[in-house]
């Protein structure tokens, strides 16, 4: 308590009554010490304003960023399902070629194709995993 000022009892008792020498003592005047009491007490109570205004502040921030992330992940998924779609498409393609000139290709690039389209499926199901709620 840096902001309170000691005095003895000397001091304040014994010079005073102007009676015999004082026993030295460090005491705090009553007033004073109130006030640098009601002092802390007034800034404990801001700091816990600061701080409840501040956790709402990162608790709005912390729900935004949620809210994009879950945005970015599904509009990932899409891109994923849209890139197995187009990979399947040209491997059925393919194994529409090779079957008129190399007919064991054709189930080669038929069987890529339908893993492709798999995982098209999949990354479809994990997008509505992400889908935003309106």
């Amino acid at each position: 308590m840096s902001e309170l000022k000691a005095i003895t009892v000397y001091d304040a008792y014994w010079k005073a009554n102007s009676v015999g020498e004082g026993t030295g003592i460090l005491v705090y005047l009553k007033s004073e010490a109130d006030k640098v009491i009601a002092l802390l007490k007034d800034k404990a109570n801001y700091n816990e304003y600061a701080y409840k205004l501040k956790s709402e502040e990162l608790a709005d921030t912390l729900i935004f960023y949620e809210k994009e992330l879950r945005h970015h992940k599904y509009k990932r998924c899409l891109a994923m399902t849209m890139w197995c779609e187009s990979k399947s498409e040209i491997y059925n393609e393919f194994a529409a070629d090779a079957s008129e000139y190399m007919p064991s290709y054709e189930a080669r690039f038929r069987s890529k194709a339908v893993l492709y389209q798999k995982w098209a499926m999949r990354w479809l199901e994990l997008a509505e995993k992400f889908k935003e709620a309106k």
